[in-house]
C-alpha cells in the first residue's frame, strides 16, 4: 500500500515524540528516585552524628559527675572544638560565678577520658602525647629549658661530729633540725620558689635505723610496692640501695638511698618538688658525702 511522503513522516515523527516523552520520564522519574535516596541517605547521615554527639556529650557529663561527686543537673559542659577522638570544650558547676574552666577529653579503645580540667596552664606536650590536633592547642604552654644551677650556686659545707660525716650543701638551703643525730633537713629556696631543692638525711636511733650486724642493706631494706628500683650508686664508696618514686596526684617524684655504716642505717631523700629536677645538683650533693672526720 503506497503511504503519502508527507504522512510517513509525520508518524515518523510522533513516533520520535513518543519515544523521547518516554525517555524523559524514565529519567525523571530515576533522578527523583536518587534525589529521595540521596535524601534519605542525608537524613540517616544526620541521624548518626546527632546520635554520637549525644553519646559524646553523655560520655563527658558522667566523667565529671564521676570526678567530682556532682549530679548532672549542676554540670554545664559545651563543646568548643571536638574531632572523632579528641575533644575542648567548657565546664561550669551550678553555683559558680565566672566562665568556668576549660576541659580536654581523648577516646582511647572507645573510652572517654579526662586530660585536663579546670582555669590552671597545661602542658603542649602532654597534649602531643596524646595526638591532640594544633586548633585544640590554644593555650598550652612549653616549659623553658632547664639547665643545672650546680655552677650558679655557691656551696657550703656541713659536718655531724658524732656520727663522723660531711657532704656540701648548695648555699641557698637551710639546715632544720631538732636533733642533728637523727634528722636534718636541708630546706632550699631557688628563685623564691621556697620548697625546692629539697635534702632530708635521716639516721635515727631506733630498731630499724639500727640493722643486725652482718645483714647487707639489699637484704635489710626492702621495697616499698609503689616504688621503684633506681640507677645503681655508691654512696661514700658504701652499697646503696636506690628506690624512685615518681610522680603523682598525690606526692612529688623523690629519690630514697640507703647505705649502712658501723651499724648504722643512713637514708638519704631527694625531693623533686613541684615538677623541679635537677641530676647534676642532685649528684654533686651525693658524691659530696663522705666519713672522713
Amino acid at each position: 500500500m503506497f503511504v503519502p511522503k508527507r504522512h510517513f513522516l509525520a508518524t515518523v515523527g510522533l513516533l520520535f515524540v513518543l519515544v523521547f516523552f518516554t525517555a524523559a520520564c524514565s529519567k525523571e522519574k530515576d533522578e527523583t528516585k536518587n534525589e529521595e535516596n540521596n535524601f534519605s541517605s542525608l537524613e540517616d547521615d544526620q541521624s548518626n552524628e546527632i546520635e554520637q554527639r549525644a553519646d559524646k556529650y553523655q560520655a563527658i557529663m558522667d566523667l565529671f559527675v564521676q570526678k567530682y561527686n556532682k549530679s548532672p543537673e549542676d554540670v554545664e559542659i559545651t563543646f568548643t572544638s571536638e574531632s572523632d577522638n579528641h575533644l575542648r570544650g567548657g565546664v561550669k558547676f551550678g553555683g559558680e560565678n565566672g566562665a568556668g574552666g576549660i576541659f580536654l577529653a581523648v577516646r582511647q579503645d572507645t573510652v572517654w577520658q579526662l586530660i585536663f580540667d579546670g582555669n590552671g596552664s597545661f602542658s603542649c606536650a602532654l597534649l602531643d602525647q596524646y595526638g591532640f590536633p594544633r586548633e585544640m592547642k590554644e593555650g598550652c604552654y612549653i616549659p623553658p629549658k632547664v639547665t643545672s644551677i650546680v655552677d650558679q650556686i655557691t656551696w657550703r659545707d656541713y659536718k655531724n661530729e658524732d656520727l663522723g660525716y660531711s657532704l656540701s650543701y648548695p648555699g641557698i638551703c637551710n639546715v632544720v633540725s631538732t636533733n642533728v643525730n637523727d634528722r636534718i633537713d636541708f630546706i632550699c629556696n631557688w628563685q623564691d620558689d621556697g620548697t625546692w631543692p629539697r635534702f632530708i638525711i635521716t639516721h635515727h636511733d631506733s630498731d630499724f635505723y639500727h640493722p643486725t650486724p652482718n645483714v647487707s642493706v639489699v637484704e635489710w631494706v626492702e621495697k616499698h610496692p609503689e616504688l621503684d628500683l633506681g640507677a645503681a650508686i655508691k654512696i661514700a664508696g658504701l652499697e646503696t640501695v636506690h628506690f624512685v618514686q615518681k610522680k603523682n596526684s598525690q606526692t612529688d617524684a623523690a629519690d630514697y638511698y640507703y647505705f649502712i655504716k658501723d651499724g648504722q642505717l643512713y637514708e638519704i631523700i631527694i625531693m623533686s618538688v613541684s615538677g623541679h629536677e635537677d641530676k647534676q645538683l642532685y649528684d654533686k650533693f651525693l658524691s659530696s658525702f663522705s666519713f672522713n672526720i
